[in-house]
């Protein structure tokens, strides 16, 4: 009889499965507590960064929404430069991240001055005090879809077809039709996963309580959610992992899945914004109960679906790290 077989093994097998997990998980909470960003807030310049970029992409979504709000984020821009200021004053004004903020900062200024709003007495002080001692700071410019970008998206290279892609927060009226859901799938269906697991599942909705719904669960769609035509849930399937090693395989093969499906409705002109699913336990289990999703799936994003939009419409820039920030040969 082999160990496998035995009694008392097969008695232990489960305590000590379940014991290993909850140590692999206790170990990655011990790291996360560490070295994220949520006791020692902003205590190193790559948290403090961090920070602002977050920051600053709240105030370039504001200038692209659909109605842009006169105003907006006033505390919001407050809380970014004296950011802004703190960096500069601790580290150095050379990070491109932080100056990216700054001319986003001034972008928000500039076009709240030609729209004649004044701004309350706080914020504008310290706009012209970053102005005076930045000054040499162009404005940022968010950046402009049009309608023949969008009409050539299929005869691209991928280079280019990949540069064209932004987070889409303004849709036409125009229904998706389900067959260009299938065929989109149908090509995210070539993603690679584990094992060839193939995990991900695909929930898509259509109608308007249940998008409302959703979207009411999901803090970040504030201002343009409810132009969505289609809502889609991602999943990932737990059933296919074991053991504490593949403790994180799923949100891996999840994201994979996710940025080939972004691709491919791209492909279709379908624009799309991936809304993420950082919830408390309450809005997860009222998702699931919401779109019948099963407790074995694990919920790795949220994605706002739309027609392009038959004019120009501006998103927001979100310039990336340079190189150099990424990029290691070892």
């Amino acid at each position: 009889m082999g160990i496998k077989d035995n009694k008392i093994y097969k008695s232990l097998r489960a305590p000590l499965v379940k014991l290993r997990i909850y140590k692999s998980f206790f170990y990655d909470a011990n790291r996360y507590i560490k070295h994220s960003n949520s006791l020692k807030k902003d205590k190193n310049p790559s948290k403090l960064v961090a920070t602002i970029i977050k920051a600053y992409h709240v105030v370039e979504k504001g200038l692209t929404m659909p109605e842009m709000r006169q105003g907006f984020g006033q505390d919001k821009l407050v809380y970014l430069i004296d950011r802004c200021n703190e960096y500069f004053e601790h580290y150095d004004d050379k990070n491109s991240n932080v100056k990216n903020a700054v001319k986003v900062i001034f972008e928000y200024y500039t076009k709240h001055q030609k729209l004649n709003v004044q701004l309350n007495d706080d914020l504008l002080n310290r706009i012209l005090d970053l102005k005076q001692k930045y000054g040499y700071l162009t404005d940022s410019e968010q950046e402009l879809i049009t309608p023949s970008l969008v009409s050539g998206l299929d005869t691209l290279t991928f280079k280019d077809f990949a540069f064209t892609r932004s987070s889409i927060r303004n849709y036409s009226t125009k229904e998706i039709k389900n067959d260009i859901i299938n065929k989109a799938v149908e090509i995210a269906q070539n993603s690679p996963s584990a094992c060839n697991r193939q995990p991900s599942r695909v929930h898509v909705f259509s109608e308007k309580k249940d998008i409302e719904g959703i979207l009411n669960l999901q803090n970040g769609n504030k201002g343009f959610g409810h132009l969505a035509n289609k809502i889609i849930v991602l999943t990932t399937d737990l059933n296919g992992y074991h053991t504490q090693m593949e403790r994180y395989m799923n949100w891996i093969d999840g994201g994979i899945y996710l940025m080939n499906l972004i691709y491919s409705l791209q492909y279709f002109k379908i624009g799309t914004c991936i809304l993420n699913w950082g919830v408390e336990k309450t809005n997860d289990t009222a998702l699931r109960k919401l779109g019948n999703i099963g407790d074995n799936e694990s919920i790795i994003a949220v994605i706002s679906c739309g027609h392009y939009l038959e004019d120009e419409f501006q998103v927001a820039k979100s310039p990336k790290r340079p190189i150099s920030e990424v990029l290691t040969f070892h």
